[in-house]
């Protein structure tokens, strides 16, 4: 048997966590009973230790995030489905199996805060029963009674992960692969989408988590622009204008070529007083390039 020993410090640290619990002695009593179920004794503690988790869980979420809902069948006040014989053997996985938002969960229980490796049933990595968006750590003092959410593990990072399989059908996964930042957790429970995280098969890409600012900036300056252009232009034949621009012809000449394909294009009639725009169109003209002095000019045509 291998004996961990936790220093004061770091199990203060445990106790004056914002995202410890304390469970009450009805839950621990829920617990023990719904794990009496399991087939083994072994399967028992880890049922056992899984409910526990699962109840504190559902404390620190009412704690952290009450606005966000969890389902479980395994709950007290839930009625839990009927236990056939053929799951008795992994009760354990059935209870750790939960949702909150739209996200699909597994809990990964540890029972000291101080071994560097957890166990994860082989069924669930390879998704044969359950596939779940994250796998949450959690860890629980069961003879203190508390419980601390402590991480989380994406699908798709675990399916990228070195792991090391044991006999009793699980893998062992260093704790050190779990982010450990319950704030950001409930960040992501809250916001982002549960697609993001899971791991990408051949049929699909897989989706970021993060939003492409510059792209949704291009892609709106680009839709605005477009509102602008329909909205101050109607559709007209720039190209005796443009080319005139470019002729070294004075500003007056292209104005009077611009107001006639104007007339002559889209039938405009355009007040003579008009003319008393050219000192500004002029200057104007002068300082931008071809493309933005016609649109600029013909913006004030259509203004006077």
């Amino acid at each position: 048997m291998t004996y961990f020993f936790i220093d004061d410090d770091q199990f203060a640290a445990h106790l004056l966590s914002p995202d410890s619990v304390s469970l009450t002695p009805e839950q621990i009593d829920w617990a023990l009973n719904l794990s009496q179920n399991a087939a083994t004794e072994a399967e028992q503690w880890q049922t056992y230790l899984n409910i526990l988790a699962l109840q504190g869980v559902q404390e620190w979420l009412h704690k952290r995030s009450p606005e966000l809902s969890l389902k479980s069948n395994w709950l007290p006040g839930c009625i839990h489905p009927p236990i056939h014989a053929s799951q008795t053997s992994d009760l354990s996985q059935f209870v750790s199996c939960l949702e909150i938002a739209n996200f699909k969960l597994y809990l990964v229980t540890s029972d000291c805060i101080d071994d560097p490796m957890v166990a994860i049933p082989q069924a669930i990595v390879e998704q044969r029963s359950f596939d779940p968006d994250l796998y949450i750590l959690v860890e629980v003092l069961e003879e203190l009674a508390q419980v601390r959410v402590s991480g989380y593990l994406p699908q798709s990072q675990l399916n990228g992960q070195t792991r090391l399989q044991t006999e009793e059908q699980s893998v062992l996964l260093p704790l050190s692969e779990f982010t450990p930042d319950p704030d950001k957790l409930l960040l992501h429970l809250r916001c982002s989408n549960p697609a993001a995280f899971r791991a990408p098969t051949s049929s699909t890409s897989p989706i970021s988590p993060t939003l492409n600012v510059s792209h949704w900036f291009r892609n709106q300056l680009s839709r605005v622009a477009e509102e602008l252009s329909w909205i101050l232009l109607p559709p007209l034949n720039l190209s005796g204008a443009m080319m005139s621009l470019r002729s070294g012809r004075s500003p007056s000449e292209d104005l009077d070529n611009v107001v006639m394909e104007l007339r002559r294009d889209c039938a405009l009639e355009i007040a003579p007083d008009c003319q008393s725009r050219l000192p500004r169109f002029s200057g104007r003209c002068c300082s931008r390039s071809s493309l933005c002095a016609d649109v600029g000019c013909l913006a004030d045509l259509y203004h006077p």
